[in-house]
Parts: structure tokens; C-alpha cells; sequence
């Protein structure tokens, strides 16, 4: 049936029953706390997550330069960067490779079952802030992969570094990527100005 994921929605009174849960695959992915009084006491609503993976997932390596130079250079994603200008070969080799070496630095690269390139994304902290990015192969544009590619890498992320927050910059009139982001658990958290763009900042935290 092609299900992305399915959840589960319970109050926290079964632990063994979360530990069966998490065996079986699922992830806590959302905790409301104190939501429901049950016998004088509060308690948390507690939602678990099986992700159906349509995508293969690793970490990119220095062979995967020219593919990332290609997809930095498509114009839909010039179009929706920062900066529009098309991107040098010799300064994109010279970032890639730094980024690459870097601690602060993830760019995780999905596959299809064809070992095709579908897209990237990319999180990496600058200054006080940890930053994502994504791109989407134009083959695979259309597909509803975009969010799968968003939840796993945050979800990867933040199970590394729990207590960070990811942070995404969107165009105001990018609205294909706002639902996106939205659909793969963001939180607007209001408009800014980057670059002399109106845009919204949408944030994500771990559970």
C-alpha cells in the first residue's frame, strides 16, 4: 500500500509495551507531556513511529563530488538558494572536501533501490546554529521522497546529538519546500529577512 510510516498513540502507562514497540522497530517520535488526568495523576501521551524506507541512506564521500556539484548547479535549486549565482568547479571541489572533513558536518545521500542517486541532505552547524539543506534529483521530483529524506536524517542527527535543535531557512514564496518541511515535523517559528528575502525560519527538535 505504500505507506510511509505508521504510529502508534498511547498514554504512558505501559512501559513494557514501549519496549516491545521499540524492539519491533518503531521510535518514540513525540511526547506530549502531562496531557490526560488518569486516576489523579497527569500523564504523557506518548506516539511511536515505524518509517517504511522507500531510499537507501549513507554518508557521502569524496567519489560523490561531481554529483554534488551537478545538483548544486540545478537551476530549481539556484533558483531557491541565497545566492543564485552558479557555483565555480575549483571553489565547489575545495568546499566540498573541507565540509567533508569536518566534525560539525552530515551530508547524507540517498539511494533508490538501483543504487540511482535520488538527493541529499546536508546538516551542519554554523556558528549557534545547526543548518539543513536539501535537493532532490530531478528524476525524483514529484515523489513525496523529500520527506522521507528529511525525517531520516534528522532522526539520524538528533540521536546523535540529542539536545540540538536543526534549523531550516525557506523563502517566503517557496511553498513546495515549506509543506515539505512541514510534513516532516518543522515548526515555523516565524518570519525573518536573509539576504534581503522575506523568509520563514522552521525549526525541529529532538522528542
Amino acid at each position: 500500500m505504500h505507506f510511509r510510516s505508521i504510529f502508534t498513540y498511547a498514554y504512558d502507562l505501559r512501559p513494557n509495551l514501549y519496549i516491545a514497540l521499540e524492539k519491533a522497530g518503531f521510535k518514540e517520535t513525540k511526547r506530549i507531556k502531562d496531557f490526560i488526568e488518569i486516576n489523579n495523576e497527569w500523564k504523557d501521551v506518548v506516539i511511536h513511529t515505524f518509517f517504511f524506507d522507500h531510499l537507501k541512506m549513507r554518508q557521502a564521500t569524496l567519489a560523490d563530488t561531481d554529483l554534488y556539484y551537478k545538483w548544486a548547479n540545478d537551476p530549481l535549486v539556484r533558483n531557491n538558494s541565497y545566492q543564485k549565482e552558479a557555483i565555480d568547479y575549483h571553489q565547489h571541489v575545495n568546499w566540498f572536501t573541507q565540509k567533508l572533513n569536518s566534525p560539525d558536518c552530515f551530508f547524507y545521500l540517498f539511494l533508490n533501490e538501483e543504487n540511482d542517486p535520488a538527493g541529499q541532505v546536508r546538516i551542519d552547524k554554523s556558528g549557534d546554529e545547526v543548518i539543513i539543506g536539501i535537493s532532490i534529483d530531478e528524476k525524483f521530483r514529484g515523489k513525496g521522497l523529500g520527506i522521507e529524506m528529511l525525517e531520516r536524517s534528522c532522526n539520524d542527527y538528533l540521536e546523535k546529538f540529542p539536545g540540538k535543535e536543526i534549523v531550516a531557512y525557506i523563502k517566503e514564496e517557496n511553498t513546495a519546500s515549506i509543506n515539505q518541511f512541514t510534513k516532516a515535523g518543522f515548526i515555523n517559528a516565524g518570519k525573518t529577512l536573509i539576504h534581503d528575502c522575506e523568509s520563514f525560519r522552521f525549526i525541529k527538535r529532538n522528542k
